[in-house]
Order: structure tokens, then C-alpha cells, then sequence
């Protein structure tokens, strides 16, 4: 009985030594294990992290990027639309300035046509008048030298005042072509330049709704 139980003993023994030492090899193992489960959370974490990161820095660039972009893009057009509502006004008071020297030249011209042709009858008045006083010598004919040059006079009196009425005529109208020219000036510039407000209010709200839509997808 004795040895039986000795024997019983030991294998228990070396039973419990086996167990202990598979668990010895076993214990390894697990530690592998639980540690690359561990780094694999960390990797997960960590890129989960770096892309939250990574998809903010690029909503901030893509915005500022953006936002830039409207802004050189709305100075661009401003200094275009500028340079070229001052090209088009020095362009319109050229035309003014021609037209003004063109009609001047005109008035001139036709002042100087109506001053010859008063000249010439003057001048043919006179030698008319002195033709009658040649060949009249009687008191009729002084009578009728008479009438004659009041008539030549009046008529002298009444093409003076005809050439003043007429050329204060020309001078009015010029004036109020001038004025006419100088008011459509004036309200073509403001049009220009209302349109060009509108358009430049219009384009910052198309580019701002571009710009949210942009952000939104």
C-alpha cells in the first residue's frame, strides 16, 4: 500500500510539474498577444486621430485658399472694370472735345461766309449808291437818291440786327448742345458706375454661395 501510494504521489507530482510548465510555455504567447492587440488599438487610434487632424488642416487650407481667391478675384475686377470706366469717360470727352472744335470751326466758317456776304452787298450797295448819285441830278432824283439810301440804311440796320439775332442763335444752341453733351456725360458715367456696383454685389454673393456649396461638399 505504501509503495502504491508512493507511486500515486509522484504522479501527481510530475502531473502538476507538466501543467506548469505548458503554462510556463503558454505564458509567452499571451503576452505576444495582448501586446500587439494593444499596439494594433494604438495604430487604429492614432489614425483616427491623424485623419480628424488631417481633414481639419485641409477644410482650413481649402477655405483660406478660397477665400483668398475671392478676394484677389474681386480686386482683379474692380481694377479692370475701373481702368476701363476711365478709358471709356476719356474717350467720351475726347469725342466731346472734337465735336466742340468741329462745331466751332463750323461757326466760324459760317460767320465768316455771312460777314463776306454782307461785305459784298455793302460793298454793291455802295457803288449802287453812288451810281444813282451820278446819274440822278435832278430833285426827283435826289428824292429818289434820298429814299433809296434810307432804304439801303434800313436795310444796312436790318441785316445787322438779323446777323446778331443770328449769331447769338448759333451761340445759344452751341451753348445748349453743351450742356445737352455735359448732362448725357454725367448720367452715362453714373449708369457705368451703378452697373459696375451691381455687377461687383452680384458677383461677391455668387462667389460666396459658390464658395459655401464648395465648403458643403
Amino acid at each position: 500500500m505504501t509503495a502504491e501510494r508512493r507511486t500515486q504521489e509522484g504522479k501527481a507530482v510530475m502531473y502538476a510539474f507538466e501543467i506548469n510548465a505548458e503554462e510556463t510555455r503558454q505564458l509567452p504567447f499571451t503576452y505576444n498577444k495582448n501586446k500587439l492587440k494593444i499596439l494594433l488599438t494604438g495604430l487604429f487610434n492614432l489614425s483616427i486621430y491623424l485623419s480628424i487632424y488631417l481633414s481639419i488642416y485641409l477644410y482650413i487650407y481649402i477655405y483660406i485658399y478660397l477665400s483668398h481667391s475671392v478676394y484677389y478675384l474681386s480686386i482683379y475686377l474692380s481694377i479692370y472694370l475701373s481702368i476701363y470706366l476711365i478709358l471709356y469717360i476719356i474717350y467720351l470727352y475726347i469725342c466731346l472735345i472734337l465735336y466742340i472744335i468741329y462745331l466751332s470751326i463750323y461757326l466760324s466758317i459760317s460767320f465768316c461766309i455771312l460777314s463776306i456776304y454782307i461785305s459784298v452787298h455793302s460793298v454793291y450797295y455802295s457803288i449802287f449808291h453812288k451810281s444813282i448819285h451820278i446819274y440822278l441830278s435832278s430833285i426827283h432824283s435826289i428824292i429818289i437818291y434820298l429814299y433809296l439810301s434810307h432804304s439801303v440804311y434800313y436795310l444796312s440796320i436790318y441785316l445787322s440786327i438779323y446777323l446778331i439775332l443770328y449769331i447769338i442763335y448759333l451761340y445759344i444752341c452751341l451753348i445748349l448742345y453743351i450742356i445737352y453733351l455735359s448732362i448725357y456725360l454725367i448720367l452715362h458715367i453714373i449708369y457705368q458706375y451703378i452697373c459696375l456696383i451691381l455687377y461687383i454685389i452680384y458677383l461677391s454673393i455668387y462667389l460666396s454661395i459658390y464658395l459655401s456649396m464648395l465648403l458643403l461638399l
